[in-house]
């Protein structure tokens, strides 16, 4: 495990950007709606998934 992976898990080092086309607020990605969130599926905890 290498020093940037040390920063990412600690909350430190986060980056990151998303790209998303949709229709309405039900599909619009997380990553979009909150200020803090760069990749949903690190910073959050409890996140569904879609099925």
């Amino acid at each position: 495990m290498g020093l940037l992976d040390i920063l990412k898990k600690l909350g430190i080092l986060r980056y990151g950007s998303t790209k998303a086309t949709y229709k309405n607020a039900k599909e619009r990605p997380i990553e979009l709606q909150e200020s803090g969130v760069f990749n949903a599926k690190k910073d959050l905890i409890n996140i569904k998934k879609k099925t």
